[in-house]
């Protein structure tokens, strides 16, 4: 029997009945009356502002004043027979801001029998407007037949419009749905997001606290936090995870610092006012700094780095600058280069003392000498041998006379000129009397912030 199941015809016809078994179960939830849908779930206490009311992301369609000026039914079609895309999308775009449910039979029939001047725009055009009347049939399709190519383009507005209007029914989808194999559930669960803050009914917060520590968590809270700047401001959106109860310390600092990975990216400047007030606090404060410095810097260098300057010196404030070098040096390495280069290694100062590391083994893959000019700045002994160290392998592995060359009359101690001279050599070639080898410890491979 054991030897049966684990057959590999056997095998294959077992998981094609678990897969007919799984997706029947999906599509009969999916099918389900709406009425049937699970009761909202408990939720935190609500933070939307009162007086503010909820902004309904949906067209007047079916209205009397919508009914007045719309174009004749049937116009569909012959708008997207524009050959022209821009002209094709502005034209349906305009068309269906004010169309009613008269054009559904044939929104429905293009989405189903794709044209070859269907892309990524009409197809979300045409879903969303489908969403606003059948939200479940629209979504349904969404993401489960609507073309591979355009499921991400549907399955986020189909979504987002169900949420407005009924964000619980709209959830119990999206954990339906997580049964379905290649379900597009990072799409889905944005919409969700997205609509449930709109709609500005209760739960959304309960909803995202319940995925618990991981990637989903922070990527629905920088969801919430685009949508809440959005729709608020930016202030109002840094004030939000201040109205979280305490009762969940990891889910509240989850809250600042992806609220402040957002504000960075958008508004520096209210990021700046966001960091003075929670980047100390001993529970929500943690690498709150770090990733301001990061994301800021990816879009603004000197930006970043002149905010960091003028923070007192401490861990954070150390961690924060290596941070947002990294971050720059990933997004314009020769921006950073040349703007530490007109400053010159002769005259850093203290502050930017923690970027040293990184900065000279960098520049040192370029350009050997100039690296280890850097690494010459290097205040503490240890920190400064190291880099040197690992500029002078990385140096030698390509160009070894040079290297040597420079070995000869460098600073290095003795034993780390033996140990850049044997390193990367079979142990068997390697002299008895080199001390220090074993204790080679490359920045490269063992990065850890030195504290000043």
């Amino acid at each position: 029997m054991v030897q049966i199941l684990n057959s590999t015809p056997m095998l294959n016809i077992t998981r094609l009945l678990c897969f007919v078994v799984i997706s029947a179960l999906s599509i009969h939830v999916l099918g389900c009356e709406e009425s049937h849908q699970s009761a909202p779930p408990e939720p935190i206490p609500s933070i939307h502002p009162g007086g503010i009311p909820p902004t309904k992301a949906l067209p007047p369609a079916g209205s009397a004043a919508g009914a007045a000026t719309a174009p004749a039914k049937g116009s569909l079609g012959k708008i997207l027979e524009e050959r022209e895309m821009y002209a094709r999308v502005t034209k349906l775009s305009e068309y269906l801001s004010t169309a009613g449910p008269e054009d559904l039979d044939e929104a429905r029939e293009l989405l189903r029998n794709q044209n070859d001047n269907m892309g990524g725009a009409e197809n979300a055009l045409l879903a969303r407007y489908w969403a606003i009347y059948e939200p479940l049939d629209a979504t349904r399709w969404a993401m489960l037949s609507a073309p591979l190519g355009f499921r991400l383009a549907v399955t986020l507005p189909t979504m987002e419009v169900w949420a407005i209007q009924d964000p619980y029914a709209a959830q119990s989808q999206v954990q339906a749905l997580a049964m379905m194999p290649n379900a597009n559930l990072i799409a889905a669960d944005m919409g969700l997001i997205r609509g449930w803050f709109q709609s500005e009914k209760p739960g959304l917060e309960t909803y995202i606290r319940g995925m618990g520590l991981g990637k989903e968590r922070q990527r629905s809270l920088r969801i919430l936090a685009r949508q809440a700047i959005k729709i608020h401001g930016a202030e109002w959106a840094a004030a939000w995870p201040g109205k979280l109860p305490d009762d969940d310390v990891k889910f509240k600092l989850n809250a600042y610092r992806q609220f402040a990975i957002v504000l960075a990216k958008t508004h520096p400047e209210v990021a700046i006012d966001f960091c003075a007030t929670i980047c100390e606090h001993p529970d929500y404060g943690d690498g709150v700094m770090k990733y301001i410095a990061q994301n800021w810097a990816r879009r603004d260098g000197p930006g970043a780095m002149a905010w960091l300057k003028t923070i007192e010196t401490s861990p954070q404030q150390r961690l924060a600058v290596t941070w947002g070098f990294r971050g720059w040096y990933q997004a314009d390495s020769s921006g950073v280069t040349n703007w530490l280069e007109d400053i010159g290694p002769e005259n850093i100062e203290p502050w930017l003392y923690p970027l040293l590391e990184m900065f000279s083994v960098n520049r040192g893959k370029q350009m050997p000498e100039r690296g280890l000019v850097w690494a010459a700045t290097i205040p503490d002994e240890i920190e400064r041998y190291r880099t040197m160290r690992t500029i002078a392998m990385d140096w030698r592995r390509n160009s070894p006379e040079a290297a040597d060359a420079w070995l000869a009359t460098s600073p290095l101690p003795e034993e780390d000129r033996k140990s850049v001279k044997n390193y990367g050599r079979p142990k068997s070639q390697i002299p008895d009397t080199a001390p220090g080898f074993n204790q080679l410890d490359p920045i490269l491979e063992n990065n850890k912030d030195t504290p000043q």
